[in-house]
């Protein structure tokens, strides 16, 4: 059920940032599994690929919101 997949998705994703405080912690974590991530951060590793995008994602979708919120109060 894609639905129950991304509800599970974003109540495991919603746990990481309330237990990391971090985004780019948080989505390691979820990518990675929180060993994976813990290993890489011990080895120094702060952000993945994956993190960076979708971070870059989010920001992105951000400034649209922004812009879209910006331009219906100027009508």
């Amino acid at each position: 059920d894609p639905y129950q997949n991304v509800f599970c998705g974003i109540k495991i994703l919603g746990s990481y940032i309330e237990k990391y405080e971090d985004l780019s912690y948080a989505l390691m974590a979820y990518n990675m599994g929180e060993y994976g991530a813990r290993k890489a951060w011990e080895s120094g590793v702060k952000f993945t690929s994956y993190s960076e995008s979708i971070l870059e994602l989010m920001s992105e979708y951000e400034q649209e919101v922004k812009e879209n919120a910006t331009s219906s109060t100027n009508e």
